[in-house]
């Protein structure tokens, strides 16, 4: 986080900035900084975890006007999934997977499909500014139901092994994205749609 790879790619700067999403927005800090460096933007982050949650919320209430924080999962499709803290990690869950019957030790949320949260958060419009990290889903976001990404400008996604940058860069380039990866995260990778 120190090192500002969750902030908008410089092709933003001087762009009027009017919707901010943040997809596994963990305790909000990415909504903070985005929020105070874009002081016309709603922002809207999506987070699994309900003590993430509501950390997020206290820690957005100086911006609670424009600031929104959505619990549950980004998916594929609008559902229910289980999720479980990464092994070795305190603050990093992983989506198990769909279904009524879910293991021992993990948690039910409500799923969201990247269409429906557009529909919902951008009616008509677009995004203007997409940060992804979702811990190993995102290969599955930018392979199916894609509809979503003609509405975003640019967007920063984190990458999760098994799925590579190489990977996402061409599931972006399929999208319509002109991408590169950010230098200051190896994974991560930066998708702006043609001006």
């Amino acid at each position: 986080f120190a090192r500002g790879y969750h902030r908008p790619p410089e092709e933003l700067a001087g762009r009027p900035v009017r919707l901010i999403l943040d997809l596994g927005a963990n305790i909000g800090l990415t909504m903070a900084d985005v929020a105070v460096r874009f002081p016309q933007a709603r922002v809207v982050g999506i987070e699994l975890d309900g003590d993430n949650v509501l950390l997020a919320r206290a820690n957005l209430a100086p911006w609670r006007g424009r600031c929104e924080v959505v619990h549950g999962a980004v998916w594929t499709s609008d559902t229910e999934v289980f999720y479980a803290p990464l092994p070795g990690h305190t603050a990093g869950h992983q989506i198990g997977g769909t279904g009524s019957d879910s293991p021992a030790g993990t948690v039910r949320v409500p799923a969201f499909s990247l269409n429906t949260l557009l529909d919902q958060h951008a009616p008509g419009g677009q995004v203007d500014y997409l940060k992804m990290d979702v811990e190993g889903a995102e290969c599955a976001l930018l392979s199916e139901t894609v509809e979503w990404a003609r509405r975003v400008a640019c967007m920063k996604v984190e990458v999760h092994h098994p799925y590579g940058v190489d990977d996402c860069e061409r599931d972006m380039r399929a999208l319509g994205f002109e991408t590169r990866t950010d230098p200051r995260h190896r994974g991560c990778v930066i998708g702006v749609r043609p001006w």
